[in-house]
């Protein structure tokens, strides 16, 4: 999953990086890692985002 897929899913779910990441179960850091290309999603945050892109 890309950095630009993960937050045009935000984006699409109004959401902001706090909301988003404590609906994955992360900080809203990791979430700003994962839009800045820092670091990608894995495990069940990864499958969690797959899924919400359905």
């Amino acid at each position: 999953m890309t950095k630009e897929k993960i937050k045009k899913l935000r984006k699409r779910l109004m959401m902001n990086t706090r909301e988003f990441g404590e609906a994955c179960g992360v900080s809203s850091r990791t979430v700003e890692d994962w839009e800045q290309g820092r670091r990608k999603p894995s495990g069940p945050a990864r499958k969690l985002l797959e899924q919400l892109m359905k």
